[in-house]
């Protein structure tokens, strides 16, 4: 996970909720079966460099990256009662839907110039480049329904758009990426973490 000023956002966003929870809890409104707001502030803490990498690879932008994972964890928290056993699919089915509603709504994001997910060259590095550097549909269904094993009805729902129109794109994108033989390469990314390729 890269350092930086967004680092900061994250430990006082990570606080409010904190706070959030103690309120609930004194309240008697936080379950023993629901995740607390408590809960998803650890999950986004532990699960901090993937949960990046997903939205970036959704994104293919830094600055809009770090966004969505910042507002994820409020989202999250404050969203519908959740099983504490789904947590952890919730914060990244919350972070998927602000990358959505950033990326798709964002006017001037549409025809943005992917970032470079590292300074430094990597194995690692050039996969990730290359999957950002899809068009924005087929990015999206290719991370969704490829890495994160969403089904084409929920892909569908998400994106607004029609189960064809899903089948699709994951046909494109995988046909663009198959001279980088994305067979070899999704257990990679779907394994990856901070660790292994931080930013540089």
């Amino acid at each position: 996970m890269r350092p930086g000023p967004g680092k900061l956002n994250l430990v006082l966003v990570m606080l409010n909720v904190c706070l959030f929870d103690f309120g609930q809890k004194r309240n008697g409104v936080a379950k023993a079966d629901y995740a607390t707001a408590s809960d998803f502030s650890r999950i986004f803490q532990e699960d901090q460099g993937s949960l990046y990498l997903l939205a970036f690879l959704l994104t293919a932008n830094h600055q809009q990256a770090e966004e969505c994972l910042v507002a994820g964890i409020e989202d999250a928290a404050n969203g519908n009662p959740v099983f504490r056993a789904w947590a952890r699919s919730w914060s990244k089915r919350t972070l998927i839907k602000n990358a959505i509603q950033l990326v798709f709504l964002g006017n001037d994001t549409i025809h943005q110039q992917p970032d470079a997910w590292s300074k430094t060259q990597s194995e690692a590095g050039e996969l990730i480049d290359a999957v950002a550097a899809l068009p924005l549909r087929e990015r999206f269904v290719f991370v969704m329904s490829v890495l994160e094993r969403y089904s084409d009805n929920d892909c569908s729902a998400l994106l607004g758009c029609k189960l064809e129109d899903v089948r699709r794109a994951r046909e494109n994108a995988l046909q663009q990426l198959a001279p980088l033989r994305p067979e070899e390469f999704i257990p990679e990314l779907m394994s990856f973490n901070s660790g292994l390729a931080a930013r540089g």
